[in-house]
């Protein structure tokens, strides 16, 4: 098992680190400082690659801890750090070229780049052992020492870096002028000289990531006369080496790829954003931002780098709910915390933002989280006004509903007034009924004006204190027993208006003439809806019309009246006289 020295002083961060790696199966010993680190280096540890914090606190750095590593034992040293300074990547370049890695790039580019480091120090350790035995072949030591400088450059064209390994490969064979080269990989297929229809050569496998990717191939033509020519074990080991540090380039330059892919798409996400994003760390001072946050409140970037949370918030809102406070108790319940909030700018005044903090768990250790904000000033003002809109139409509208009422109190007086003072008791009826009629429909305005719909309403809220009202107007009220079922079903406020009066039409013929001399009775009332047909059921237990009179009622206006509205409404009139009078009424309303 592969043995790895990991130098960190941060515990936290050595555990995390600790368990990636054993988690990939590589064994793991750690050290807190670089003396521990040198001193593990001179007693001669078992492990074969070492993972060295630039940073270590007080005390020796790692820089200098890997010096005097070096210097006790060959081990390939990568750096692991938070910098990306300049300063921090010279300083480790000066010490070792194995590697150096953010602490937040991710699980797969450290296991990748420790591997990598692993098999560039096996192969290089494997070409320093040849070198030896290849001291007398000039050319081939020029090859390999050429190509690692090469294949250190990571920017370069595969197709390009593919034909300079080939020409480095052919250029030290013995006969380089009449040997032949190709490689194929990836979808590139380069040559080198030209191979003959009969030829001897030897090839290569090219890997990465354990898997054969493509292979190199070198050799000579048949009619040259080289066929009983064995190729020299330098030449190919040398094949052998080009093949495996190819391999092990191509693995490097897709990672890097991938990682310039998406430091692309993120830096374009993020400069190109039309909300404000900016960047905290756990102590809520801002790290960074992006154009449109600092644009949004008109500093400079710079100016918002220098700013904390306490500087952004008005303090009220801060009253309400601290950044601390959203992290620790809303982030607790959920990976983000919305809420509206007033943002200083620079020239001092507070902008109205929505703004979103997600916490970043494991990404970067000095990112805490992100604050995701939009300007939403110009929508509270519009929301304002269209607010003081609606309050100005409500009041307006209380006024008109507060003048009707009144006028229709006062139409509903006036018929009372002029039926007391007339002297023909027909004409004193026939106001009573008007009355009546104009207060069904003064009715129905009172409860779609309670209910806030003007346009539509349940018939039962509208229907049964209706009826108990009609009942309660006529001195046969007091003993008439008032039954009834009408169901809950929503209906336009014309349907309701015409309901209403006929109703009020059935309801006033039955307490006029169905218990005369002050009989009991009872009187039923019933309506459903089903299939899209109202059916209204006005019944008493009454005298009952006279078996010659049946028709008769039809020729009053009230009788007059529902057959009219009934037609409106497509609907069909039944009379029984039986036992009592039952009027069945039924309609077909527009849905």
């Amino acid at each position: 098992m592969i043995s790895i020295l990991l130098v960190e002083d941060e515990a936290l961060i050595a555990l995390d680190q600790r368990a990636t790696l054993e988690s990939h199966g590589y064994a793991v010993v750690t050290a807190s400082s670089g003396a521990d680190a040198v001193h593990a280096a001179s007693e001669d540890g078992p492990f074969d690659l070492v993972l060295m914090d630039i940073d270590l606190g007080s005390g020796m750095d790692g820089t200098e801890a890997a010096r005097r590593t070096l210097a006790v034992r060959r081990v390939p040293i990568v750096f692991v750090t938070a910098h990306a300074e300049e300063e921090y990547v010279c300083r480790a370049a000066s010490v070792s070229n194995y590697g150096y890695v953010m602490k937040h790039a991710g699980e797969f580019v450290l296991v990748e780049t420790v591997r990598m480091a692993l098999r560039l120090h096996d192969t290089t350790c494997l070409a320093e052992s040849r070198e030896k035995q290849l001291v007398a072949r000039v050319s081939e030591l020029s090859c390999l020492y050429e190509l690692e400088t090469l294949l250190r450059r990571r920017t370069v064209p595969l197709v390009d870096q593919c034909r300079a390994v080939l020409g480095m490969l052919v250029a030290a064979l013995r006969y380089p002028d009449e040997a032949f080269g190709r490689v194929r990989v990836r979808g590139v297929d380069v040559g080198e000289g030209t191979p003959a229809d009969s030829s001897c050569s030897m090839s290569a496998s090219i890997l990465a990531e354990d898997v054969t990717i493509g292979t190199l191939e070198l050799g000579y033509p048949t009619e040259l006369g080289r066929v009983d020519e064995v190729f020299l074990p330098e030449e190919r080991m040398l094949l052998a080496v080009a093949a495996d540090r190819l391999g092990s380039w191509i693995e490097q330059h897709e990672v890097h790829r991938r990682l310039e892919q998406r430091d692309l798409r993120w830096h374009s996400l993020y400069n190109r954003a039309t909300i404000g994003i900016a960047l905290f760390d756990s102590s809520h001072r801002v790290i960074d931002c992006n154009p449109a946050a600092a644009r949004m409140l008109g500093y400079t970037r710079e100016e918002f780098r220098s700013l904390t949370a306490a500087d952004l918030v008005h303090p009220d809102d801060q009253a309400v709910l601290s950044l601390g406070d959203a992290v620790s108790d809303g982030l607790g319940h959920g990976p983000t915390h919305r809420r509206e909030r007033r943002y200083r700018t620079r020239r001092g005044d507070y902008v109205t933002v929505l703004r979103s903090i997600t916490r970043l768990e494991g990404l970067d250790d000095e990112v805490s989280h992100v604050v995701l904000f939009t300007d939403i000033s110009d929508r509270k003002r519009s929301e304002a006004q269209v607010l003081a809109l609606l309050r100005e139409k409500e009041a307006l509208l209380d006024e008109v509903h507060h003048r009707i009422r009144n006028n229709i109190n006062t139409l509903m007086g006036l018929l009372s007034l002029q039926a007391q003072v007339v002297s023909n008791p027909e004409a004193a009826d026939a106001l009573h009924d008007a009355r009546m009629r104009v207060g069904s429909m003064a009715k129905l305005y009172d409860r779609l004006h309670q209910t806030g719909n003007m346009a539509a309403m349940p018939l039962d809220l509208y229907l049964v204190p209706l009826v108990d009202e009609i009942v309660s107007l006529f001195p046969a009220g007091k003993t008439t027993e008032v039954r009834t079922d009408v169901a809950s079903c929503e209906l336009q406020s014309r349907t309701l208006a015409t309901v209403g009066t006929l109703v009020n039409e059935l309801i006033t013929n039955a307490m006029k003439y169905a218990f005369p001399d002050g009989r009991p009775g009872v009187l039923r009332v019933s309506a459903s809806l089903v299939d899209g047909t109202l059916t209204l059921v006005v019944a008493d237990d009454g005298v009952g019309m006279p078996a010659g009179d049946r028709r008769e009622p039809r020729e009053g206006l009230g009788m007059r009246l529902v057959s009219m509205l009934a037609e409106q409404l497509d609907g069909e009139v039944r009379i029984d006289s039986g036992r009592g009078t039952s009027v069945t009424i039924e309609l077909h309303p527009p849905r």
